[in-house]
């Protein structure tokens, strides 16, 4: 995620982006620790089972390969999910909000950057849990997979854009 820092302005053309970010959800297990997870439940599945087994109980083995079959499932459904993105483009003539879902499908929504608006919702335990971007009655949730304080951050960063946008002024790191 692109996030903007203090910066100095200088003109340029309308058509370049302020800000420029595509937001993927995060997934903390890759392929080798799904793997490995696999393997480890499914052993110690199978030892649980063994004295079952031995005591007749042979049913068991197929509740736990039932187990097995569920969380492989979820995991992939899970996997499937995080291929949706979201790209937020800010240029001065356009806020344009294009959606991905994990099927491919896409939604487009644009603003006006002169008169969109950014709203925030925020919870005392729980940070910012909600950001939209509204205008003329159009209102479209940015990020909402996104940890709260990843959202504080694209919100600090998306309102520099805005402003930039605004003013027809580019933001240039300063470093």
């Amino acid at each position: 995620m692109a996030v903007l820092d203090e910066a100095t302005t200088q003109r340029f053309d309308e058509t370049e982006p302020y800000f420029d970010a595509i937001l993927h959800p995060y997934r903390s297990l890759g392929r080798n620790g799904f793997i490995g997870l696999m393997i480890f439940v499914g052993l110690a599945l199978l030892i649980v089972s063994i004295p079952f087994y031995l005591m007749g109980a042979w049913p068991i083995l197929g509740f736990a390969g039932l187990d097995i079959l569920l969380l492989w499932w979820a995991f992939r459904r899970n996997y499937r999910d995080a291929r949706a993105t979201e790209q937020i483009r800010i240029t001065q003539c356009e806020v344009s909000v294009i959606r991905t879902c994990p099927r491919g499908r896409q939604s487009h929504m644009s603003f006006n950057p002169y008169w969109v608006r950014m709203e925030t919702r925020e919870e005392e335990d729980r940070g910012m849990t909600e950001l939209h971007l509204t205008s003329h009655g159009k209102r479209v949730e940015i990020g909402a997979f996104l940890h709260a304080c990843e959202r504080e951050s694209l919100a600090g960063a998306l309102k520099s854009a805005l402003m930039a946008a605004k003013t027809g002024c580019a933001q240039v790191s300063g470093g």
